[in-house]
């Protein structure tokens, strides 16, 4: 593998979707669209050479609804764009918007009062280009998680949990190819929301650790 090539194995962007409540939300015959805006920094390290810190902002779509009053299913469909980082006397890997796609699921295991504690699992899955280069980026994360979400009063929630990461990326060019991973798989997460009408809402959430992500979204209850 050439030296520019080494260089794009480590600076490539990588980061995991908005977890949002880890708790079923909402009641059964609803649905939720939302749109997501993030933006996070995470440490890349290829074949274990840790590590350099690579931004990705994602603009995201997601539907979800209830099966029952304690499991919840969702979709996400979105565009990721990304910029890679630039180590003197090599290349710069700068990725085209390109089209994000995933899903997966939350469950609410115990109730009590305003305290809920729940778990669940995501995944997300994007190819970028860098046309100049001649060099593609595909990357897969599977992401489990567990945690509270704590009613302050009706309509306005807070929420956090432990996250666990698992991912596969590929960097595939020319000069060669490379196995991607993320180098801390453990993370933590924070955020809330708060209904401003009956049907719309908005929240903010943290990514802690494994990875420095804030994530805005809005949304609209059906």
């Amino acid at each position: 593998m050439t030296a520019g090539w080494t260089f794009l194995a480590w600076s490539v962007p990588v980061n995991g979707a908005m977890i949002g409540e880890p708790t079923a939300v909402g009641q059964a015959g609803q649905f939720r669209v939302e749109s997501v805006i993030d933006y996070a920094s995470r440490d890349v390290e290829r074949s274990n050479l840790c590590c350099l810190d690579s931004d990705a902002l994602r603009l995201l779509i997601t539907i979800s609804g209830l099966v029952n009053q304690r499991v919840e299913v969702f979709g996400r469909l979105g565009g990721v764009v990304i910029q890679g980082m630039q180590l003197p006397g090599f290349p710069d890997f700068d990725g085209e918007p390109d089209v994000a796609v995933g899903g997966g699921f939350k469950a609410t295991l115990y109730e009590h009062g305003p305290v809920a504690w729940g778990v669940g699992g995501q995944e997300l899955y994007y190819e970028t280009h860098d046309n100049g280069l001649s060099a593609t980026v595909s990357w897969n994360e599977v992401d489990l998680f567990t945690g509270p979400t704590v009613t302050l009063r009706p309509g306005v929630d807070l929420y956090g949990g432990l996250l666990g990461s698992l991912v596969i990326g590929d960097l595939r060019g020319p000069g060669g190819s490379a196995d991607l991973d993320q180098h801390t798989p453990l993370g933590l997460f924070i955020g809330g929301r708060i209904n401003v009408t009956r049907s719309v809402f908005f929240g903010l959430e943290l990514a802690l650790i494994n990875e420095l992500g804030v994530s805005s979204r809005a949304g609209v209850v059906f």
